[in-house]
């Protein structure tokens, strides 16, 4: 398997950076995943001349979270690429729990206090 690095910076301006919208659930559930759509770049490629290792490493340049009425959709186009992908049909099963909870609005007061 290749190896890709993540840059830890994500964008400051909030047209292009929608998690400002899910502050309150990563304080009030932190143990909650979300789903997002994350457009990157390349920042920059590392060579590690010692392990003949060629590494990008990926620039966050927006990122939006995705819930509600966009879970079924999303959860097609996942399919689709997962199967393309891996040749696997099923979604890991981590990622339908994940989506299943996406598409379950919760209540005002009924979130897990932590």
């Amino acid at each position: 398997m290749t190896t890709i690095k993540l840059g830890g910076k994500l964008p400051k301006s909030e047209d292009r950076n929608g998690l400002h919208e899910l502050y309150r659930d990563f304080v009030r559930d932190p143990h909650r995943s979300h789903v997002l759509v994350v457009v990157v770049d390349t920042a920059k490629v590392i060579n590690d001349i010692e392990n003949y290792d060629t590494i990008p490493q990926l620039r966050i340049l927006a990122v939006e979270p995705i819930s509600g009425d966009d879970a079924g959709t999303l959860r097609a186009i996942l399919q689709r690429h997962h199967a393309d992908r891996t040749g696997n049909l099923e979604l890991p099963a981590e990622w339908e729990s994940v989506l299943a909870d996406m598409a379950t609005p919760r209540l005002p007061g009924t979130e897990p206090r932590r």
